[in-house]
């Protein structure tokens, strides 16, 4: 599933996704962001500084994604009253 995804961005096929093609990604993640935001979040993604995302980071950057959703849907289920804090009685309800 990853590696389709990766490859739908992956427009010119050479196995990685260059800034150029990380604005269509982003749009269609529902971000619209100017050349600067584009150029700032390749830098944090591209761990091997090679300009690029190759497939290892870009898996990398989808499950951190995931797992931080994952944390986010608990908190969600585990804070009763929706006010955004768990409280002492909703962590000890919890556990």
């Amino acid at each position: 599933m990853f590696k389709e995804h990766f490859t739908r961005y992956d427009l010119d096929g050479n196995g990685s996704i260059t800034g150029g093609e990380l604005g269509p990604l982003m749009e269609s993640l529902g971000h619209s962001t100017s050349e600067r935001q584009i150029d700032a979040f390749l830098t944090s993604v591209d761990t091997d500084r090679s300009g690029s995302i190759e497939f290892d980071e870009f898996v990398a950057l989808v499950a951190k994604k995931m797992k931080s959703d994952r944390v986010l849907k608990y908190f969600k289920a585990l804070d009763k009253n929706g006010d955004g804090y768990l409280t002492a009685e909703e962590l000890k309800s919890a556990l």
